[in-house]
């Protein structure tokens, strides 16, 4: 405080001998940080010479801003000076000289309580130490009686948790008379071996549940891999048939051609119609018999196709049963899981003496999620066979259909081979209705060309239809095997497994 009123006194000289508004406004802030230090001290204390102090400092104030700043606004600087030099300056020194002897004063009576605070630690310090050398030596006492209570029940608790941590269950219950912790401690210690034994004892059946899933699942494996491979099999001889029907179709096309330009021949050359009409007859007859061919062996190509889609289906079924299976065997794995969380739990529970078994848990936990890992990438492949296996059974529905239009158009090429022997026949007996028959012919070749182009098309579209069909069904074969390589990967964890629980030794079940 007494700091605060030599600024204000020396920004009250300042603004009195430069008249400069600055000293003035420098003045009005120090003034208002002294009202803030004047509440705070007033909280913290009450002695009446501070508070004359206050009072004074007021009235000081007062005369500083009512009279010596009033003269100075009405330009009597010599009346102000003399009144800050007679009035205003005194009371500044008499303040700061009371606030700094204030402060003294309270300077000395921290430091008094201070020095009373220290002697006061110092003696409560030398009580504390009588009474932890006190409290030690009953604690030692205490330990000293209760451990040689204690000591036998723990050794027999220390030789059981050995010879489980070697793997042996067979133990019998402990059996502790007093009603103490150590009766907690060994009652929770039967429990925990208990349900050590049905966990051990669970595991091992889950383990060989997985086994013999594993096994099915790669015989079934094996089986579906066997049907892919005869389908493949069959789609090829289903496309070499397709590249066949195509060849006779582009023959037949090659025929119908001739055939036209023979007619051509019979309408510009009546006098060789006999001769053109027998060739032709021979043509048409050759003409026919390819086309009867071509779709007998569309009839074959046609049901070989609903053969091969039976087949997919039947996959499809398969891969869906194969699905199941999968689901069961991540199911056994969850349940894996969890029973090794429980014999991880219970391990941690017997401290140090279950670490082994801590270890055992999360060996049989990392065999779980394996084998939850392997059944799901199983899953992920076997969907991927099902939804190729509904596209190819798609495809091989659609190719029958086109193999069913396509034996229709070879019907009607084959009545249309029937009508020219027909009019080949008329030739023979009738040659005065040669010029109107050759027109009729002329039509209807061009018909039977347009009609052979587009049995040609069709027979190259399901050439490649079937050569796309051998693809899908070779790509479906080569998930199968990655199947199976996966299914073997399993067992593998599967009877490592099987062997780490054989390490126990569980009491055996009485029979009768």
């Amino acid at each position: 405080m007494a700091y605060n009123i030599a600024d204000r006194l020396a920004l009250s000289r300042g603004y009195l001998l430069f008249d400069d508004q600055e000293y003035l406004e420098r003045f009005k802030e120090v003034s208002l940080e002294s009202q803030e230090i004047a509440e705070v001290v007033t909280q913290h204390s009450n002695e009446e010479a501070f508070m004359n102090a206050m009072v004074q400092a007021k009235e000081w104030e007062d005369v500083l801003t009512f009279q010596v700043f009033g003269l100075m606004v009405d330009e009597e600087f010599e009346l102000a000076t003399r009144i800050m030099d007679e009035r205003s300056t005194p009371i500044a020194n008499e303040m700061m000289q009371t606030f700094q002897q204030l402060a003294e004063e309270e300077r000395l009576s921290i430091t008094a309580s201070i020095e009373s605070i220290v002697k006061s630690g110092e003696r409560l310090q030398l009580i504390t130490y009588i009474m932890a050398a006190t409290v030690v030596l009953i604690i030692l006492w205490l330990s000293f009686h209760i451990s040689t209570l204690i000591s036998s029940p723990l050794a027999h608790l220390a030789k059981e948790a050995n010879t489980i941590a070697g793997g042996d269950l067979r133990g019998k219950p402990i059996q502790i008379k007093s009603r103490d912790e150590i009766s907690v401690v060994s009652h929770s210690f039967n429990k925990m071996r208990g349900a050590l034994k049905g966990l051990i004892g669970s595991t091992a059946r889950m383990a060989v549940d997985v086994t013999q899933t594993v096994h099915t699942l790669s015989l079934k494996s094996k089986k579906t891999a066997q049907s892919v491979r005869e389908i493949s099999t069959v789609l090829r001889e289903l496309s070499n048939a397709a590249e066949q029907n195509s060849t006779l179709t582009a023959k037949s096309l090659t025929a119908a051609q001739a055939v036209n330009s023979t007619v051509s021949s019979i309408s510009t050359a009546v006098a060789t119609a006999t001769t053109a009409a027998k060739q032709m007859d021979q043509e048409a007859e050759e003409g026919r018999n390819l086309v009867q061919h071509a779709m007998n062996q569309s009839s074959i190509i046609e049901q070989t196709v609903y053969s091969k889609a039976e087949s997919m289906r039947n996959l499809n079924h398969r891969s869906q049963e194969i699905g199941k299976i999968v689901t069961l065997m991540e199911d056994l794995s969850e349940q894996i899981g969890l029973l090794a969380l429980n014999a991880a739990i219970e391990a941690a529970r017997a401290g140090d003496y279950g670490r082994g078994f801590a270890v055992v848990a999360k060996e049989v936990q990392k065999l779980s999620e394996q084998s939850k890992v392997s059944a799901g990438q199983i899953g992920h492949q076997i969907d991927s066979i099902q939804v190729e296996t509904k596209q190819a059974v798609d495809k091989i529905e659609k190719s029958r259909k086109e193999v069913s239009a396509g034996t229709v158009v070879m019907n009607k090429v084959v009545h249309s081979f029937e009508q020219i022997n027909t009019t080949v026949q008329k030739v023979y007996t009738q040659m005065e209705g040669v010029s109107n028959s050759t027109v009729s012919i002329s039509k209807d070749m061009e018909q039977l060309f347009t009609q052979m182009e587009s049995v040609n098309d069709a027979s190259v579209n399901n050439v490649m239809q079937s050569k796309q069909a051998v693809t899908l069904t070779n790509d479906q074969l080569l998930i199968i095997q990655d199947m199976e390589k996966s299914t073997i990967v399993l067992t593998q964890h599967s009877e490592a497994l099987e062997g780490e629980l054989a390490k126990f030794q569980l009491p055996q079940k009485k029979t009768g």
